[in-house]
Formats: C-alpha cells, structure tokens, sequence
C-alpha cells in the first residue's frame, strides 16, 4: 500500500474532500510504488505514473513535471513569517526571471508529498535546497470554519495540519515556498 496525492484539475478544489492523507491505492506486481500518485478525486485504483525525471531545474527554481508548477529551489528562501507577510513575501517575488508567484494551497504543497519518505517527506533525490525536515509551511488555504488558521504542511511526515493552535495566521511564524503555475 502506497499514500500519495495527486489531484487532477484545478487545485482550487474547497478542501471538504480532504483526509487527503487517508488516500491509498495498492501498487501490483513489481511497480516502484514510490512513483504513483493517487487521486482522492479519481476512480479509486487508478494510478498515474510520475514522469521521468520527476523535476527539472532551472536555476534558482523547480518545475515539477508531474503538476506543472514551479517551485523556488530554496525552501528556506525567505525564512519564517506571519501568514499574510508569507502571502505579501511571495506576490512580490521576482526570481527566475518571473514575478507572478505566491503562496500554494495546501493541495498544491501536498502534491510534493512522497508517503514513503520521512524528513523530510519528498520524493527520492528531489532537487530542493534548505529542505528543513522538521518545517512546518505556510499554505495560502484559509482552515473553514477555523478563519483564523490557515493550512499548513508539515515537512517531516508530509502531514496537512488545520486547528493546531501553530496554525494562527496572526500570531505563528511559518516557513514560506513560494509557487507559480508553468503553464
């Protein structure tokens, strides 16, 4: 049994589909199953294949060939900040030559996720720089009912987190990693 995510689509999905982290499909015969991902939101079983290679680098950024974001190599770029200076930090990025990047939902920060890796919990030979394995993320995803709290992830286990008091947008520092769309 492998846990993974892989959502098909639009990633503005509201997150009532979440217990993304519950989601699992079983991998047949001899298939790696550290290279699937699994859609909540698709058929259950069907698999998809991540792309050979899974990342390609670009200077100072990522583009996952899997999601088609791009992604800053550095995820510690811009150290820890409240919630709406992550947001702010992120829309006011230039690098690789782009200015349209922000803050990933928690769907988007989810799609990195490799369940069979721990601390942190990233594919195999990811290419990402300044991993902290234990950071916890800020997502740019508001927590419904909880307003005051924003989604996070949690690098160590791959883990979404909501209602952890951690998650105040207000008053709780959080890395940032910033993201924009390829295409």
């Amino acid at each position: 049994t492998y846990f993974g995510y892989f959502l098909m689509g639009e990633f503005s999905a509201t997150i009532s589909d979440r217990h993304l982290h519950s989601s699992c499909c079983t991998i047949d015969g001899n298939q790696n199953a550290s290279s699937f991902f699994v859609s909540p939101r698709l058929t259950e079983g069907l698999r998809i294949a991540w792309p050979d290679p899974r990342f390609s680098v670009t200077g100072d950024c990522v583009i996952d060939n899997l999601t088609g974001l791009m992604w800053a190599k550095n995820v510690n770029l811009a150290g820890q900040l409240l919630w709406q200076e992550a947001i702010s930090y992120a829309n006011g990025l230039t690098l690789c030559g782009y200015s349209d990047w922000r803050l990933p939902n928690i769907k988007e920060s989810l799609s990195l996720i490799d369940r069979s890796a721990y601390s942190p919990a990233l594919p195999n030979g990811h290419p990402f720089t300044n991993v902290l394995s234990t950071a916890y993320l800020w997502s740019s995803t508001t927590v419904i009912p909880i307003t005051q709290n924003a989604w996070t992830l949690y690098m160590a286990q791959g883990y979404d987190l909501n209602s952890w008091p951690g998650n105040i947008k207000a008053s709780n520092i959080r890395y940032v990693w910033p993201v924009r769309s390829v295409q």
